[in-house]
């Protein structure tokens, strides 16, 4: 159900959706760096395997992003769904992690 992503009241949530969740991110960085934040979206887990959710993302995003943002695209990589698993593997067997 990747609409309840985007509009979790949909299934009697008040959680934020998942395009406020980013919008509140980059709404706490520093002012120079908001619109390198806008332009460098990175997908990754597995719900982001749902059909057309890049599309809906940069739809969602596009609408609450700021007059002054221009998002140009989103990074959404086919390996993302292992992403976080792919990640912890690579830290796990850093030598410093090891202890």
């Amino acid at each position: 159900m990747p609409e309840l992503l985007f509009k979790p009241t949909l299934g009697g949530r008040q959680d934020l959706s998942v395009q406020l969740c980013i919008d509140k991110a980059i709404y706490n960085v520093p002012q120079d760096l908001k619109n390198e934040m806008w332009n460098n979206i990175v997908m990754s887990g597995g719900n982001t395997m749902f059909p057309n959710f890049k599309e809906k993302m940069m739809q969602e995003l596009r609408i609450i992003a700021s007059t002054n943002s221009n998002i140009k695209e989103i990074i959404s990589k086919p390996e993302r769904r292992y992403a976080a698993w792919i990640g912890g593997s690579i830290v796990s067997s850093i030598q410093n992690f090891q202890g």
